[in-house]
């Protein structure tokens, strides 16, 4: 978990261990932006309070709301082969596609590609063991008042 206020212990955190969803959440929720929004609140959804149902629909509710937005915490080894990082990781979803059951994954990691995953693929990925919090991954919603 994230101790104190001190930037620097916690980018050393950062580089040595990564971050939790608990650890990401508490980040997210002391940020302060030079910008109209005034109030920022997360809310982690760990996969252990979740199906795979109303982890489709979190997805689906989030992405309808101009104001909200998901990042995923997962697995990036119980993804298919191509992609690049087989560790736990934090990647934004852009987009649901309701067809063909895909969520776009906006990685932002210079060696990941934006890709295309099945909804089943990313909740395997996220329904897994966090080594340091030993608890389920998941998603983190993020919401703003503007």
């Amino acid at each position: 978990m994230i101790k104190g206020e001190d930037i620097g212990k916690l980018k050393n955190q950062i580089d040595c261990v990564g971050l939790t969803l608990a650890d990401l959440e508490a980040l997210v929720s002391r940020l302060t932006l030079p910008c109209p929004i005034k109030y920022i609140t997360a809310q982690r959804y760990h996969t252990s309070s979740l199906t795979i149902d109303t982890f489709r629909a979190l997805i689906v509710e989030s992405l309808a709301q101009p104001n909200a937005g998901l990042v995923l915490n997962f697995d990036g080894a119980l993804l298919p082969n191509n992609y690049k990082i087989d560790v736990g990781h934090h990647s934004p979803i852009a987009a649901y596609h309701p067809e063909r059951d895909l969520v776009l994954l906006a990685d932002v990691w210079p060696w990941c590609p934006v890709a295309w995953h099945t909804v089943n693929e990313l909740w395997t990925a996220a329904n897994s063991i966090d080594s340091d919090s030993h608890e389920h991954r998941g998603v983190l919603k993020v919401t703003s008042d503007k």
